[in-house]
């Protein structure tokens, strides 16, 4: 079985995706699914990480159904990659025991428990905290607007944060901040 993917450098600490992802792993069947940047194959492997889930990761062309292991909690990655009819065939191969926690870019027919966009998204909490790790404490005043921006969109939250680290790194005189138009 494939390892993790790699822990990501900047972790939002998510305790209360950790327990939606808890409660929902009393369920047989979980589907994460949400539109890409959204953290689901990096804030579900530090979930999994913690409590030794084995993990899966289904590539594009190589939609092979994943040996079923003996841990309590089976991650596949990418399940978007697996017609309708191999998803099916995974579940009905798994023991009873088994809990799948599908993730893919769109979601999986039947999940019984479902975590999608909507819980995946920062909070304004999450985006202050991601801007100021990255531009120091003064950011916390752009974070309100930022995320009314993005709407807690991961990927879009660290743009900014991204784009003005690379400038400050690369001695640019004055870091540009993206611009929205409403």
């Amino acid at each position: 079985m494939p390892s993790y993917p790699p822990a990501a450098p900047g972790l939002v600490d998510r305790p209360d995706l950790a327990r939606r992802l808890d409660q929902a792993g009393a369920r047989r069947v979980v589907s994460v699914s949400a539109a890409p940047g959204y953290g689901k194959t990096t804030q579900v492997a530090a979930w999994a990480r913690d409590r030794g889930a084995a993990w899966c990761t289904v590539r594009a062309g190589r939609p092979a159904i994943p040996d079923i292991p003996s841990a309590p909690v089976l991650v596949v990655d990418g399940v978007e990659n697996l017609t309708p009819d191999r998803v099916a065939a995974l579940r009905a191969a798994a023991p009873e025991a088994l809990h799948l926690v599908l993730l893919g870019r769109r979601r999986a027919r039947d999940g019984l428990a479902e975590v999608g966009a909507a819980a995946l998204a920062f909070s304004p909490a999450h985006t202050a905290e991601v801007l100021c790790a990255v531009l120091g404490p003064d950011a916390a005043a752009l974070a309100a607007a930022v995320h009314a921006h993005t709407v807690g969109w991961p990927a879009a939250v660290r743009m900014p944060a991204a784009n003005s680290a690379t400038r400050a790194s690369s001695g640019a005189r004055r870091p540009r901040m993206l611009a929205v138009r409403t």
